[in-house]
């Protein structure tokens, strides 16, 4: 079993509010507050400070892609993960979200639906006048469920839109991933997987088997969601791989085929890392209280490349090495 170091701990004056921070390349970005308002803050490999930037009414959610940080609030802004300086921004309501970025565009919800901005001048790409089941794949398809109109499946590129019905009738509280062209239905009501063909319309394969699936994180061959611990299941066929019983308490990330997850031991707060194809716990390591300032629970906790972990606490930072 590897172990892990402590290589520099980034304090913040303010209270950290995870889950929001995210790695690119050699930058931490993360969200904290300031007088009830949120501020994005951006740190380098060493934990030193690169730049901030907070607005009266930005959202504390943000996404990044290709190079930029997004964010929501009163304006749909486009940030420079380098930076920091704003390259676009656009006024979509008076409360937007973005709800993911991809590099084909960046989805936002807002008081009348989902939109698909271009990801580099937020221009509009596609509206929908509702939000269910709206998901965008890495391949440039946007797809959407509902009971009445089934599958909707439109290119991003071309803008030609298709519809299927499933043979079989889904559950609109859902969590929805994609492998290939198979649409995975996770069931938040009654545990159920699905697998949709989406050409077709049939059903793939079928899983009736209870999970917790509201912190479900997808790697484009697996999905990883709490069950007692943390589970993963082959989206190609639906069944379960394995199943660690871990005491997490934060969503998986997953990187290089790892997964990362935040969890306790009693009110120490513990760090595992688990091989997503085996279920191996490759890792686990206690966090000194003395490095976390209040003591918070450990989310999220996020790769940066294969040797290093960064661990968001609610006063700092922690940057640990393995070894």
């Amino acid at each position: 079993m590897k172990k892990a170091n402590t290589v520099w701990r980034h304090a913040v004056e303010d209270e950290f509010c995870g889950p929001y921070l995210e790695v690119v390349g050699e930058r931490v970005i993360f969200t904290l507050t300031r007088g009830g308002q949120y501020a994005l803050r951006a740190i380098d490999s060493t934990g030193r400070q690169v730049w901030e930037q907070q607005w009266p009414e930005m959202s504390g959610l943000f996404r990044t892609g290709a190079g930029h940080v997004y964010t929501g609030g009163d304006q749909a802004r486009c940030i420079s993960v380098e930076t920091g300086a704003v390259t676009a921004e656009r006024h979509l309501g008076d409360e937007v979200d973005v709800y993911i970025a991809e590099p084909s565009s960046v989805v936002y919800r807002t008081g009348k639906g989902m939109v698909g901005l271009h990801p580099e001048n937020l221009s509009t790409l596609w509206e929908w006048p509702d939000e269910e089941g709206a998901f965008v794949p890495d391949h440039g398809r946007v797809c959407r469920y509902s009971l009445t109109d089934g599958i909707t499946i439109v290119d991003v590129a071309s803008k030609a839109e298709r519809t299927i019905m499933p043979e079989r009738q889904l559950s609109p509280s859902a969590v929805h991933a994609h492998c290939g062209d198979v649409w995975c239905h996770f069931d938040l009501t009654e545990g159920h997987r699905t697998g949709i063909d989406l050409n077709s319309g049939l059903v793939v394969w079928h899983e009736s088997q209870p999970v917790g699936y509201g912190l479900i994180t997808v790697d484009g061959e697996r999905a990883y969601s709490p069950l007692e611990g943390l589970a993963a299941y082959d989206l190609r066929t639906g069944r379960q791989l394995w199943h660690q019983r871990l005491p997490i308490v934060s969503r998986a990330f997953i990187w290089n085929g790892r997964a990362y997850v935040g969890g306790y031991e009693g009110w120490t707060p513990i760090i595992f890392v688990v091989d997503g194809a085996t279920g191996e716990l490759l890792l686990k390591h206690k966090v000194d209280f003395k490095l976390t300032g209040l003591g918070h629970e450990p989310s999220p906790v996020v790769a940066m490349g294969d040797d290093r972990i960064i661990v968001g606490m609610r006063r700092a930072i922690l940057c640990l090495e393995l070894s």
